[in-house]
């Protein structure tokens, strides 16, 4: 029982990692990027 929490923690704390840095890059990358191909086409 004891490793089960451990292993939900771990978990936990991955998910907050992926969203604290991955919401940073997508903006940065994944916006600025439909940006430039929309400007490309005009």
């Amino acid at each position: 029982m004891n490793d089960l929490i451990m292993i939900v923690i771990r978990f936990l704390l991955y998910l907050d990692l992926m969203v604290i840095f991955g919401l940073p890059f997508f903006q940065i990358y994944g916006i600025s990027g439909v940006r430039h191909e929309t400007y490309n086409l005009t």
